[in-house]
């Protein structure tokens, strides 16, 4: 996979460019400094030429300036858009690995983690909120039901795995629950049966 390695080149590539636009020389000036100064019209850019009288006739600076292809205004342009650019996609793969990184649990599920013996969705607990913190929901009963023996053994259930086990006769998978509290349309592959409201 290639996406270690262009990371860690796109750093080292941005951290130089940093580090060059931001030494100065001996006169103080910085990399973004002397394009500007090249830009035409600018003094050193020009040279301070003056009108001159040449066998052609008189030279005019402003209009040899307007003249002249600007190539500094042009790079200066091209660096500033494709920084910009490298800025917007580096914004978006930044949200990519975010979206896919485990968020440390809030306070209330650090509370709800630290007595185990609180009642919670046993079913919703298989999967995790962040890395070794089993997930907590809720019960939706106040003692742990086999949903009208649909279950070989009496859980703990919140009311979506509750709901889920009385109209398919089994909890539902982990995928199934990833799927469920990501915000994703659940592909649930267990047959229908009858449904059944909470004991």
């Amino acid at each position: 996979m290639a996406i270690p390695r262009d990371t860690h080149e796109t750093a080292t590539i941005a951290l130089t460019i940093l580090r060059i636009i931001q030494t100065r020389d001996q006169y103080g000036g910085t990399v973004l400094d002397r394009i500007r100064d090249a830009r035409n019209g600018q003094p050193s850019a020009i040279r301070y030429d003056s009108d001159k009288i040449t066998a052609s006739g008189t030279s005019d600076p402003t209009a040899t300036a307007a003249l002249r292809p600007d190539n500094a205004a042009r790079d200066q342009h091209d660096l500033e858009q494709n920084l910009a650019m490298a800025r917007r996609h580096l914004d978006r793969a930044l949200a990519i690995v975010n979206t896919y990184t485990p968020r440390p649990p809030n306070a209330l599920e650090r509370q709800r983690m630290a007595d185990v013996n609180e009642p919670h969705c046993e079913s919703c607990a298989r999967t995790e909120v962040a890395n070794g913190i089993p997930r907590w929901e809720p019960p939706l009963t106040q003692e742990r039901s086999t949903v009208g023996d649909r279950l070989p053994e009496p859980l703990w259930l919140c009311r979506w795995c509750y709901d889920h086990a009385a109209q398919t006769g089994v909890k539902p998978t982990t995928e199934e629950l990833d799927q469920h509290h990501s915000g994703a349309r659940v592909r649930c592959p267990h047959p229908r049966t009858e449904p059944l409201f909470p004991e």
